[in-house]
């Protein structure tokens, strides 16, 4: 792909696939010219799981990039039958996520090997995209662990960090935010929880957001 005129940035839909519909209709995502990045967190929690993971994989067979997120790692831990793993799914929003898949007469793992491809990062010249964030202490993606990149919250947000802006979702925020230094910006507004779903432009940092309901 030729250098793309815009990213556009998307994380944490939790099945909210009219959102995502939506909001890449706002702000006018042109497959071939923009680049998409994904976040994470397609499934758990909303309506509409089954209906985002192949909304996702149609925009991934367009040049999208998507990236894993945390709950998509624990419903592989459930559907590999990983010890603890089927538990930890459900109390986290897995229910939702089977209840979408059984009206639609399959399981998440037939969606496994999809999800096996996910990477952590997404990296440019000038961006690192990542689910949660990188390692406080190394500050760099070759550097953080696979559950860091997914899960981490309160280190990630307080320390001092240095390198190249990361974009990042996982926890839910009012609105996208720029840390003061420029070089972070988190973009998950809460799209599962009758919040925003928001998508990011870039490098113009402009942002697109729908909102209300199951919109």
């Amino acid at each position: 792909m030729k250098k793309p005129k815009r990213i556009l940035a998307v994380s944490d839909i939790h099945g909210c696939t009219n959102k995502l519909v939506n909001v890449l209709d706002k702000a006018k995502y042109a497959p071939g010219e923009d680049l998409l990045v994904l976040l994470g967190d397609y499934i758990d929690r909303g309506p509409q799981s089954y209906e985002t993971m192949q909304l996702v994989k149609y925009l991934v067979a367009s040049g999208a990039i998507a990236l894993l997120g945390n709950h998509e790692d624990m419903a592989m831990m459930a559907a590999k039958h990983e010890p603890g793993g089927l538990g930890l799914w459900l109390r986290n929003g897995g229910r939702e996520t089977i209840k979408s898949y059984a009206r639609n007469n399959a399981v998440i793992s037939d969606d496994l090997e999809f999800l096996e491809s996910l990477r952590l990062f997404y990296e440019t010249e000038d961006y690192i995209f990542v689910h949660a964030g990188l390692d406080p202490i190394w500050q760099e993606s070759s550097k953080t662990d696979r559950s860091v990149a997914l899960w981490i919250r309160k280190e990630w947000h307080e320390c001092n960090y240095i390198g190249r802006p990361v974009v990042f979702g996982h926890t839910p925020i009012k609105q996208v935010t720029t840390w003061p230094s420029g070089n972070r910006i988190a973009i998950d507004t809460g799209a599962v929880f009758y919040g925003k779903l928001s998508c990011l432009e870039l490098p113009s940092k402009t942002v697109y957001e729908v909102g209300g309901s199951y919109e």
